[in-house]
Parts: C-alpha cells; structure tokens; sequence
C-alpha cells in the first residue's frame, strides 16, 4: 500500500446483511426483532417496522465502523 499509484480496497461489512446483527450498544431505533426472529413465519409484513429498525441499528454501528477506518486510514495516500 505505501508503493505510489492508486490502490483499490474491498471491505465487507456483515451486520448489514440478514439477521443484521450487532451490539446491543445500538439500540436507538425501536423496538426491534430479537436476533434470533424467524423470518420465514407466514405474517412477516406484520413485523415490517420491527424489522426496518434492527437494519437501521445495524447501519448505525457500521457508520461508527466505517468512521473509526477512515479516522486511521491514510485515505490522502
């Protein structure tokens, strides 16, 4: 990475991804599914917003993620 040119990195991130998982330190959207919700049940539109608000607590810790690398990336390199 220090050699000169540009580089391209990949990153993924898996608590964005179904059961979307992550602490229970995020936890501003609620009420959510608990983590281990069934998401095959035959009235799943009936948790639509529970649903919803465990995705956006999982998109909540992976901007904290994403902010903590960039803050320690060399990002002008």
């Amino acid at each position: 990475m220090a050699a000169p040119g540009r580089k391209f990195a990949f990153l993924f991130y898996y608590g964005t991804h179904y059961p979307y998982e992550h602490s229970d330190k995020y936890q501003r959207h609620g009420p959510e599914v608990p983590p281990d919700f069934d998401y095959s049940i035959w009235n799943l539109e009936a948790y639509a917003r529970p649903i919803i608000n465990r995705y956006e607590n999982a998109l909540e810790e992976f901007d904290t993620w994403l902010g903590a690398l960039l803050q320690t990336a060399r990002t002008r390199n």
